[in-house]
This record gives structure tokens, C-alpha cells and sequence, in this order.
């Protein structure tokens, strides 16, 4: 059962191994987790474009939706000064 075993799979190496195994193996768990690291950092960079995108997106759609309340309110009150405006009193002419 021991011939099954990898040498990187090892914490600490017994004297079986040559410094050149034991080298080959550093080296080799050295590359998995280099590639492991660049994997975490490549999907923790995403998700914050993401999450950029999508806070971007929200504050647009917040920004135009007061915009779009201030120019009703606006409009609302344009209207409301045109119609006390228009309700002048005729009085009858005087003879």
C-alpha cells in the first residue's frame, strides 16, 4: 500500500526520497497552489465587477427616479399656478 502514495502528498518526508523528489515535489505543490491562488483571485475579482456593475446600475436607477419625481412634482405645480391663474373673475361691466 505504500508504493500507492505520492511524495507531495506527505507533510514530512522520510529519508526514502532524494533531495531531487523531495525538491520535484515542493515544486509541485508550489505550482497547485499558485494555481489555486490566481483561481480565487480571478472569481473574487469577478464577483466585485459584478457587484459594481449591478451598485452602478442601482444608483442610476435611484438618480433617475428622483429626477423624474422633481420634474413631475415640477409640472404639477406649473399646472396648478396655470389654473389659479386662469380663474379670474369677470365681473359684469358697469353702466
Amino acid at each position: 500500500m505504500a508504493d500507492n502514495k505520492r511524495i507531495d502528498d506527505y507533510a514530512d518526508y522520510d529519508d526514502d526520497y532524494t533531495p531531487d523528489e523531495r525538491a520535484e515535489a515542493r515544486r509541485r505543490r508550489r505550482i497547485r497552489n499558485q494555481t489555486s491562488a490566481a483561481i480565487v483571485v480571478v472569481v473574487v475579482l469577478l464577483a466585485l465587477a459584478v457587484a459594481g456593475f449591478f451598485g452602478v446600475q442601482y444608483v442610476i436607477r435611484l438618480s433617475n427616479s428622483q429626477r423624474d419625481a422633481q420634474k413631475l412634482q415640477q409640472e404639477l405645480m406649473e399646472l396648478e399656478n396655470q389654473n389659479t391663474e386662469e380663474q379670474v373673475v369677470i365681473e359684469a361691466p358697469e353702466e
